[in-house]
């Protein structure tokens, strides 16, 4: 029983490893570039109309290097770091450090 134990420890801990890094290479990555696409994916469960907090919006983009991306965020991440709003033609700046980048010409506190 107690090795059983220390095995799923041992996964745990190697899981909890690889996340923490891929996590660390994202804050640690710094780069600019401009919107190219955004497409809106609405929640696959039943819901209230007025909530639109389990949307989905996948924003891809042009790096100012000529490398395309993009990164899933839910609504209330767009309504809260991106004044509600995000759309093809904006310029993102993401500084190391930081989890996401933020749109050009937002003040933010």
């Amino acid at each position: 029983m107690p090795l059983r134990f220390l095995g799923a420890l041992a996964i745990v801990i190697v899981i909890s490893l690889i996340i923490s890094r891929r996590n660390k290479k994202v804050r640690e990555a710094a780069w600019s570039g401009v919107v190219t696409g955004v497409k809106h994916q609405r929640a696959s469960v039943a819901r209230d109309e007025d909530r639109l907090d389990n949307d989905w919006v996948t924003v891809g983009y042009r790096t100012d290097e000529g490398r395309d991306a993009s990164m899933r965020l839910r609504m209330r991440v767009v309504r809260q770091f991106f004044d509600g709003r995000i759309e093809p033609g904006d310029r993102l700046v993401k500084k190391s450090g930081a989890y996401l980048p933020i749109r050009e010409g937002i003040a933010q506190s």
